[in-house]
């Protein structure tokens, strides 16, 4: 404790903390007594600093005096106020945990992302028709707030100081936190961007492909700005490094009727959106009707989720005449065990309309994977 509050004091709170039964975490109890040590000087100086007489704090901080502030702070504490002094003194000490940062220019940083928004938005006079301001500047808060929580960071301090998050392609959204770089970034050094992710890219999936069905759509249809010349230099840039490989169906899928690198790219889907976890037999267990087959892949979402996502693959409720509810039992099953075939039935049936209500958000998610996939 004593490196955030004086050897003087130190003892004094002790003391007063256990005789007044202050029960507190360890984080708490600090910040507890720094608040109090902070507010105890301004009393003293308020007290004793008049005139020409000398202020000495190592004498004057004495357990008398202290009691004496308490009677004052007892009488006059505002709640709101020391909450907000409170989470002052926690950010000045989460701060400590931010050290060197740096990144290149090209680099996605989050916090950059949402201060050049925020600011662009403030010189919009109309944004673009269905968007809303407020969400959308949440939207960009959000994985900000998830990073400083996660690390232990200060995120006022973070976004007063502007201190660098840096994401890479294993960051949760990647493709939308590109988006919303290219948003406010230079026009003409668009094409730089992106060659520099391009070559820093390491997932599974085709980093042009991940521009033109991620980035792209995100921006077309959430961007409050005029994104009319980014968007087309994005398409510019992916028809100069798109790469057309011949990949016929592979019959030998008995669940999977479509190409083997969409497959590959439902996983990546998934898992990226945390509805799996990454597992080697996901492919083998597309592969064949096998009697008794235990599923091994965990869903963990929903059902209806579950439910809307073998709908919009096979485009109905059946796939070679097995009921899709079916097949989600030899594919899918719960972390605490399988799944009942009549319960997928019965959600299925309660899930096409809410597909087909387009108003209805609540599948978006699934909506958005599928229609990345373009099965056609």
């Amino acid at each position: 404790m004593t490196k955030y509050v004086s050897s003087f004091f130190a003892p004094i709170y002790e003391k007063w903390a256990l005789s007044n039964k202050k029960s507190l975490p360890k984080l708490d109890k600090l910040i507890d007594a720094i608040y109090h040590e902070n507010e105890f000087k301004l009393w003293l100086t308020n007290k004793f600093n008049k005139g020409s007489k000398k202020f000495e704090y190592s004498t004057l901080c004495t357990s008398e005096n202290f009691s004496l502030y308490v009677r004052f702070y007892n009488k006059l504490k505002n709640k709101e106020e020391e909450k907000l002094k409170k989470e002052d003194i926690l950010e000045g000490i989460k701060a400590e945990n931010i050290g060197p940062r740096q990144k290149n220019p090209f680099d996605i940083d989050i916090v950059a992302n949402y201060v050049k928004i925020k600011n662009e938005l403030e010189k919009l006079k109309k944004p673009k028709p269905g968007i809303v301001i407020s969400r959308f500047l949440e939207s960009a808060l959000s994985p900000i707030e998830y990073y400083c929580r996660d690390n232990d960071l200060p995120i006022k301090t973070i976004l007063s100081g502007q201190y660098p998050i840096v994401v890479d392609h294993s960051a949760h959204d990647y493709e939308i936190h590109l988006a919303r770089t290219l948003m406010t970034f230079d026009l003409n050094r668009i094409n730089s961007l992106l060659d520099y992710q391009n070559a820093a890219w390491q997932g599974k999936s085709f980093f042009p492909s991940i521009v033109e069905h991620g980035t792209y759509n995100y921006i077309a249809k959430n961007s409050p700005f005029n994104s009319n010349i980014c968007l087309k230099k994005l398409i510019q840039w992916v028809e100069k490094n798109r790469v057309f490989v011949p990949n016929p169906v592979n019959k030998k899928y008995d669940y999977w009727p479509y190409e083997n690198e969409k497959l590959e790219l439902l996983e990546d889907l998934l898992v990226k959106n945390d509805f799996i976890t990454e597992s080697a037999s996901f492919k083998n267990d597309f592969e064949k009707i096998k009697k008794f087959h235990k599923p091994t892949i965990i869903w963990k979402g929903s059902q209806p989720q579950l439910m809307a996502l073998m709908y919009l693959i096979y485009n109905g409720k059946y796939h070679n005449r097995i009921p899709i509810h079916s097949i989600a039992t030899f594919l899918f099953r719960e972390t605490k065990g399988e799944y009942n075939p009549k319960g997928l039935n019965t959600i299925l049936n309660q899930v096409v309309s809410m597909i087909e209500d387009k108003s209805n958000r609540k599948l978006d998610l699934i909506r958005n994977i599928v229609s990345t996939l373009e099965l056609g």
